[in-house]
């Protein structure tokens, strides 16, 4: 909830926006997760997430429309990895569902808004771009059923 206030962002990282407020209005807000997807010199932001209803697939999906939104080339074949809170050096994996939940315990009780993850450019396809790759498919060819793989996808 925002109250009537004229703000503007004078800075941006990744634990947390820079407001300044330009008149005397009282400025409360509540603001959903964002996350923020590292792949070598660039990035990407994913603004108010809701981790109980976000998953996998929807990241990889939001990750490669902005990406190719950004101007930077998607990985043919990709992955995600992620970190505890406070503990940049540790890198887990972001496969299934169960990684997406495990993600959200962490980061959701947190007081930090941001949450840092990684694409990584990966040998073999996961099952999330496999799932996603397999989705976009069903939506070109409604009706048409062919058994999924990596070649089938165009992955390989």
């Amino acid at each position: 909830m925002v109250s009537v206030a004229v703000l503007y962002v004078s800075s941006f990282s990744c634990f947390g926006c820079v407001f300044k407020l330009v008149g005397l209005w009282d400025v409360r807000f509540s603001v959903g997760k964002s996350i923020v997807v590292h792949y070598k010199d660039r990035m990407v932001h994913i603004n108010d997430v809701d981790l109980d209803r976000y998953q996998g697939v929807d990241l990889y999906s939001d990750v490669r429309s902005l990406a190719s939104q950004s101007g930077f080339v998607f990985p043919k074949v990709a992955g995600f990895q992620w970190h505890p809170p406070n503990k940049e050096n540790q890198r887990w994996p972001l496969e299934c569902d169960g990684d997406w939940l495990r993600l959200s315990s962490y980061w959701e009780g947190n007081k930090h808004k941001c949450i840092p993850i990684y694409l990584i450019e990966l040998k073999k396809a996961s099952s999330i771009q496999l799932t996603v790759a397999s989705i976009d498919r069903g939506k070109d060819n409604a009706g048409v059923s062919q058994p999924e793989t990596e070649l089938s996808l165009g992955l390989l």
